[in-house]
């Protein structure tokens, strides 16, 4: 009997639905081959080498995985984590910014498109969020939304001035008309604050409150909506503006 090839790979688990009794199919970003979709069979029996435990959201995990030829899913062989979100379960701000950050990289992820650098970027976002107090984790979400559309080279331009002052979300630049589509000139100034702290790397607070906090989160998810989702809502952003 002729052996199936085999593969390894790191990857950022992104998601896992239940296929089978016994089975999940898991959503990954690969190190090697982008966005890919995995079926991990028996990882819900006892000892399996591939336990549901490995495939909770932005958990890091190395893999080996069977290269079927027939099917379009590849499967999974074993697994082993590289770095684990098991703070979660005593942090109600990091659970509810890793099922957000899942499905922003998610729902902006194109399939098969290794990127090296942003799988860099994620590992480090990842790790950073795990280490993290709650009480400094108020704007990580603010800052990850910005950084993480530079990575995919979508981010807004920061293009401010004192005639340019109200953002323009479908042209995704600062605008000297004001169109009723652009954000107020309040909001516009923030979101030029939160850019320009990124280009810097200072990721002081921008937000005096939740209030404001939230207005800047929902212009990021329309803008994220134009140019990066292709109009897929993202939806766990409401549990996220009741905790943060």
């Amino acid at each position: 009997i002729k052996k199936m090839p085999t593969y390894c790979s790191k990857a950022i688990v992104l998601s896992s639905i239940p296929y089978s009794e016994s089975s999940i199919i898991c959503k990954l970003y690969t190190e090697e081959f982008g966005l890919k979709s995995y079926i991990v069979r028996s990882a819900k029996k006892k000892n399996s080498p591939t336990p549901t435990s490995h495939f909770q959201p932005l958990n890091i995990i190395e893999f080996e995985a069977y290269n079927s030829l027939k099917s379009q899913l590849d499967t999974i062989k074993n697994s082993t984590l590289v770095l684990e979100n098991q703070d979660l379960r005593f942090s109600i701000i990091k659970n509810t910014l890793t099922f957000f950050i899942a499905e922003v990289i998610h729902l902006s992820l194109k399939e098969a498109n290794p990127n090296k650098e942003l799988f860099d970027y994620l590992f480090n976002q990842i790790h950073l969020l795990k280490n993290s107090k709650d009480e400094d984790l108020a704007e990580f979400h603010l800052y990850f939304m910005i950084q993480f559309a530079d990575h995919l080279g979508l981010a807004p331009m920061n293009n401010y001035s004192s005639t340019a002052v109200s953002f323009n979300p479908s042209l995704g630049l600062f605008s000297e008309n004001i169109e009723a589509e652009n954000f107020n000139q309040e909001l516009s100034f923030q979101l030029h604050s939160l850019i320009s702290n990124c280009k810097e790397k200072n990721h002081q607070r921008i937000c005096k409150n939740k209030i404001e906090r939230n207005l800047l989160l929902d212009a990021l998810i329309i803008f994220y909506s134009i140019h990066i989702t292709n109009h897929q809502p993202i939806k766990s952003h409401k549990i996220l503006t009741t905790i943060l």
